[in-house]
């Protein structure tokens, strides 16, 4: 029990340490590259999403807490080209997203984009946090980097969004990296959007192909559910 309880208690620092740390980084990439502290959509921006990351993370902990230290731990069996795609992924293409969209209200590069579309950017972003959630929920394996958890039981998840696609939570952040860009008034930063959407489509197919070749039951599953990120597309 003592053990179970440490356990835990490392799992959620290490949750909240990763969300404070995002907000930070968020709120610096933003407001120093626009040098407007007093932007009122960067901040409602970095406010909703720490929230819905907190609520997300209390979501999954009560469902799997042993993802919450899955995904806080290093592992040294991660595949070497997710040692470089996955910290872009997380952190590296919204940092590019968050400066361009600073700079560009800095320079007014773009034309003004309405609030209307700006709400309705970060509504989207949301529901792309929501289906990561509903992937971390329907799968206890969705671990932070590319790799067979034997040590966990790793088998295949076919339920929740898993039924309609192989990789939705990939879907999930790919329509976040859409949306961000429009939430904060920037069709320039649609440029770094559009490029952490690329690097995420290799890393699905990358990690598709890892699966298929190292997971029981994953190729039967495949078979199954044949698009991996869009129902009727690919």
């Amino acid at each position: 029990m003592h053990n179970t309880s440490n356990t835990n208690r490392y799992a959620w620092t290490g949750t909240l340490v990763s969300i404070a740390v995002w907000a930070l980084v968020a709120s610096v990439a933003l407001f120093v590259s626009s040098g407007r502290p007093d932007w009122l959509m960067g901040w409602i921006f970095v406010g909703s999403n720490t929230a819905a990351l907190v609520v997300g993370s209390i979501i999954v902990g009560r469902k799997s807490p042993d993802l919450l230290l899955e995904r806080n731990t290093r592992h040294k069996d991660a595949k070497s080209w997710d040692k470089v795609l996955s910290p872009f992924i997380a952190l590296g293409g919204p940092v590019l997203i968050w400066m361009t969209a600073g700079l560009d209200k800095r320079f007014q590069w773009s034309p003004e984009i309405s609030q209307d579309i700006q709400i309705a950017g970060l509504a989207t972003t949301l529901i792309g946090m929501s289906l990561v959630v509903w992937s971390m929920v329907s799968n206890k394996f969705f671990s932070g980097v590319v790799r067979i958890q034997s040590d966990r039981g790793h088998s295949v998840a076919d339920c929740g969004p898993y039924r309609y696609v192989r990789h939705p939570g990939y879907a999930g952040f790919i329509v976040t990296y859409l949306t961000t860009p429009l939430a904060l008034g920037s069709l320039w930063a649609l440029l770094p959007g559009g490029i952490t959407v690329c690097v995420t489509v290799i890393r699905t197919w990358l990690e598709d192909q890892t699966l298929k070749e190292e997971l029981d039951g994953y190729k039967a599953y495949a078979d199954r559910v044949i698009y991996q990120l869009v129902p009727g597309l690919w």
